[in-house]
């Protein structure tokens, strides 16, 4: 996903807080951000009616800001740490009971 793009780590066995620190700092990988704005931009000036998706579960801000106000061009994020928790619940979880819902 775009997570494993935007970072020269790949965002790998890192959590993000959401402290603007994590993520514009040497391990955003600009070029990475330069491409997916370029592709953004042609593809939304190419077919106006496009729909582009960022699967990234960073969060990394402005992401889904057109590139004319310096963001990355998405139209939508799917943030799939929702989902993989979901999963990771159904996995683990066999009845309703066990199911803790408070953490």
């Amino acid at each position: 996903g775009v997570t494993s793009m935007l970072y020269h780590r790949h965002g790998v066995s890192y959590q993000f807080s959401g402290d603007y620190n994590e993520y514009f700092n040497n391990y955003l990988n600009m070029d990475a951000v330069n491409y997916m704005q370029l592709a953004n931009q042609y593809l939304h000036d190419t077919y106006p009616g496009i729909i582009t998706i960022a699967e990234d579960v960073s969060g990394f801000p402005a992401l889904c800001r057109p590139v004319s106000e310096g963001g990355v061009g998405f139209d939508y994020r799917l943030a799939m740490s929702i989902p993989d928790m979901w999963i990771k619940l159904l996995k683990e979880s066999t009845t309703d009971s066990q199911w803790d819902m408070a953490s």
